[in-house]
């Protein structure tokens, strides 16, 4: 079975989080960790976050981001790149706290890293507001972007 190191960037979530949670807890034919990395949310994530990790392999990093400043959600992730291990992990993902993913996610973009000898793999993503509309992302870019953006692709997952 694959094991795979989620690195999961979180800010003011906690209405998105437990789906998020649930959605790769339900992850199907992989072994997965959680990396949790918290741009100084104020609302109760960390707390959500902290209840899952009673049932999930979740560790929340130690600094936090607590520094009561909102550095943006590319820092958040450099923060998670720069303390991870991936030493025991055969594959590492990025993930948001709004993400909710289908049970077969991982499974099948492994199977396409394999077939495809890619050495990684991004997918399309549909996004929904709280009445069920599809969202259209941001032009706004950042410096540190395009390591973490996905683009458009034919293959979904």
């Amino acid at each position: 079975m694959n094991k795979i190191l989620i690195l999961l960037a979180t800010y003011n979530g906690e209405q998105f989080i437990a789906e998020q949670l649930e959605t790769i807890k339900n992850q199907s034919k992989v072994s997965i960790d959680i990396l949790v990395s918290d741009d100084s949310s104020s609302d109760d994530t960390l707390e959500i976050v902290k209840k899952y990790s009673q049932n999930m392999n979740i560790k929340i990093l130690a600094n936090n981001l607590k520094n009561n400043i909102n550095r943006g959600f590319a820092i958040n992730f450099y923060n998670l790149i720069c303390s991870c291990d991936p030493t025991n992990y055969d594959y590492i993902a990025y993930c948001d706290q709004d993400d909710s993913f289908k049970r077969e996610k991982y499974i099948e973009m492994i199977d396409f890293i394999e077939k495809s000898n890619a050495d990684g793999a991004s997918s399309s993503v549909h996004t929904f507001d709280n009445s069920n509309i599809i969202l259209k992302q941001s032009a706004a870019v950042t410096r540190y972007d395009f390591l973490l953006k996905g683009q458009d692709k034919d293959v979904h997952f």
